[in-house]
């Protein structure tokens, strides 16, 4: 028989996955016992990941958006920043290499 879990559940493991910072997805999986299958359909449900990665953060960036991308996140803490560099489809590698 599956296993039914509830909307609060599912948007909690989604945030957590969302924020886990050096953690794996599969670690976070066992930890709330769910299969990293079954995760990352919430994931793709909730519309913020897709089944193949996209190229965003291999998009060229222009000289007027990399600013903006490197003030925004200023002062966020960790986990505020994971989920903004993913929601802008970028790496930290970039935004450090922009700084420089």
């Amino acid at each position: 028989m599956r296993q039914k879990y509830s909307r609060e559940f599912k948007e909690a493991l989604v945030t957590q996955l969302l924020t886990r910072g050096d953690r794996t997805i599969t670690s976070v999986c066992e930890e709330a016992g769910v299969s990293r299958r079954t995760a990352t359909k919430w994931l793709q449900r909730c519309g913020t990941v897709t089944v193949h990665p996209t190229q965003r953060g291999h998009m060229k960036w222009t000289a007027e958006a990399k600013p903006k991308a490197l003030v925004e996140p200023v002062g966020l803490a960790e986990d505020e920043l994971g989920l903004y560099l993913r929601s802008e489809g970028l790496y930290t590698h970039q935004v450090t290499a922009w700084r420089a």
